[in-house]
């Protein structure tokens, strides 16, 4: 499950910045508190080394394949700091909030009691993840008064990305047999990719589902992907096959019942390689800069943006850059 690989992952870095301090404090002499205090530092630093690694095989990835989403005005050096300052904080927020959801209450938010129709929303996550990383965007949607909100764990970690979307055809059904409003459905990365599967998923009724926000989908594949062989990053690199059959039926087409899509993306975002696969023909697509792949969820900005797109109404097409 994501939370013992979470916690395997923290133990290391642990056990890393540990090892690392020992060995300057034995060839250095330093005291005991000054070989702490490297240990710590290093400890709070790995998350923006991982986030800079990341970013720095992107520009890689993107350099090679030739493919490159346009940068109007320039990107300039304070947009990429910020974009990584951001991603390291938000990578450390959800190593810990991903850790530690087995021990914590599930995400419920219920529907306001009174008058006033519920606003059902399902909250998917994506790859290598579980719902410890929507503790975040809890707040917002409780304040826009959403609910009743659900969120679930997609497991096993490696199982292909057809078997979680029969997982959430379940639960969409069940959501909207308890509250009996179409569903509302916000998914991160991979998540978006597996909402789309289950409303091609049979008894998956098109009034189910009324709106779909994606954060930070690869629509059409990250060449982050292709760099490892497990089966649902094989579906996700650019030209598979599994992509190209969900792509014959995509969910922004119009036409009565067809669900409202939005797509949140960021050209900061260093897993979806290119960033221009985060959009969708026919959707209403939104582009943000300075923020990261998981910066998107604990950004305000981004959280703005979500619960906004989760009240619009339905449109076809067009860009939205921020």
């Amino acid at each position: 499950m994501a939370a013992r690989l979470w916690q395997y992952v923290l133990a290391g870095e642990i056990a890393f910045s540990a090892a690392v301090a020992w060995l300057v404090a034995i060839t250095s002499r330093l005291p005991a508190r000054a070989a702490v205090a490297i240990g710590a530092a290093l400890l709070a630093a790995l998350p923006w080394l991982l986030a800079t690694a990341a970013w720095l095989v992107a520009r890689t990835l993107a350099r090679r394949s030739g493919q490159r989403s346009p940068r109007p005005g320039g990107r300039g050096a304070w947009t990429a700091l910020r974009s990584l300052a951001t991603e390291g904080a938000a990578l450390a927020r959800a190593q810990l909030a991903m850790s530690a959801e087995p021990f914590r209450q599930p995400i419920r938010l219920e529907a306001l009691a009174g008058p006033r129709r519920p606003r059902p929303v399902l909250l998917i996550h994506g790859i290598l993840s579980n719902s410890g990383v929507w503790r975040p965007l809890v707040r917002p949607l409780r304040k826009a008064r959403f609910g009743p909100v659900r969120t679930l764990d997609l497991e096993p970690l490696g199982a292909d990305i057809d078997s979680h979307a029969q997982r959430v055809a379940r639960e969409l059904s069940a959501l909207h047999h308890e509250c009996g409003e179409p569903i509302a459905i916000v998914a991160h990365s991979m998540g978006g990719l597996v909402a789309r599967a289950a409303l091609r998923v049979s008894g998956t009724a098109p009034a189910t589902v009324s709106r779909i926000v994606t954060v930070a989908t690869p629509h059409h594949g990250s060449a982050v992907a292709g760099l490892l062989r497990s089966t649902p990053l094989r579906q996700m690199s650019p030209g598979s096959p599994w992509l190209g059959a969900l792509g014959a039926d995509p969910p922004a087409r119009s036409g009565p019942g067809a669900p409202a899509v939005t797509c949140l993306y960021s050209l900061d975002d260093a897993l979806v390689v290119p960033p221009s696969s985060a959009r969708l023909e026919g959707a209403h697509n939104i582009e943000l800069r300075g923020v990261g792949h998981l910066g998107l969820l604990t950004s305000r900005r981004a959280q703005e943006t979500i619960v906004r797109a989760l009240g619009r109404e339905q449109t076809a097409g067009g860009a939205e850059c921020r």
